[in-house]
């Protein structure tokens, strides 16, 4: 059985992978993972024109996908197709209802949570503050109170077919909850298949899109999460 490593360094963070993805009113458990494969080819009469159509995929998920939520589906040449969730994923079918706008090859896949794309950084702060209050019920004149916040900086460039930026765009323009996630790298590739992850519901409290004269777009996100950071260690 292979033996963990024992050099103690810092994982670099290019290998960082960030997720998002809608959620229902009221959820705060983490989302199922999962991922969409194309039994056939996603036809659309128009190129370029959003069309809707109903994909045939290969398996029912455990996932549940809302409406609005954003997937880039990569297709065995490795090129990457937008669409957008129309009708909520139950967990239960092997269909799945999008807006598309490309026709999309067999066999092409879709991961959920959408991840971000060309990212320069994924900050994750976290706080606690302390506040008091008194009433009568309490034996001092003040019982301390503490709260936890915690902030997720995801910066990196701008790219239409980025599924994650997308979701976030929907979100914020529909006053909704997202779920957000950030995978650090394998602490040790021969033992653990992922690495920790950390988790927790927010609301989108920054969207920028600076596009300065002679540089690139960029697409900075800032998630506010309200109540502490769930963690899962390497599996």
């Amino acid at each position: 059985m292979p033996s963990g490593s024992l050099i103690l360094a810092p994982p670099q963070s290019k290998n960082v992978i960030t997720r998002v993805a809608l959620i229902a009113d009221g959820q705060q458990s983490r989302v199922v993972p999962g991922t969409f494969t194309l039994g056939a080819e996603l036809a659309v009469a128009a190129e370029g024109t959003a069309e809707d159509v109903t994909a045939t995929i290969t398996g029912a998920q455990a996932s549940i996908v809302q409406v609005g939520q954003v997937l880039a589906f990569e297709s065995p040449a490795g090129r990457y197709y937008r669409a957008t969730v129309r009708t909520k994923y139950e967990a239960t079918g092997t269909s799945l209802a999008l807006s598309a706008t490309e026709t999309i090859p067999t066999g092409s896949v879709a991961k959920f949570p959408a991840e971000f794309r060309i990212r320069q950084s994924a900050d994750l702060a976290k706080s606690t503050s302390t506040t008091t209050f008194s009433s009568f019920d309490h034996d001092v004149s003040d019982q301390s109170i503490n709260e936890t916040t915690a902030t997720l900086t995801f910066n990196g460039g701008f790219n239409w077919y980025d599924p994650g930026y997308a979701t976030c765009e929907y979100a914020q323009t529909q006053s909704q909850k997202i779920y957000v996630e950030r995978e650090l790298p394998s602490p040790d590739g021969n033992v653990f298949n992922s690495g920790p992850i950390e988790w927790g519901i927010a609301v989108i409290s920054g969207d920028a899109t600076p596009a300065p004269n002679g540089g690139n777009v960029s697409a900075n996100v800032t998630f506010a999460i309200s109540g502490s950071v769930s963690k899962i260690e390497p599996a």
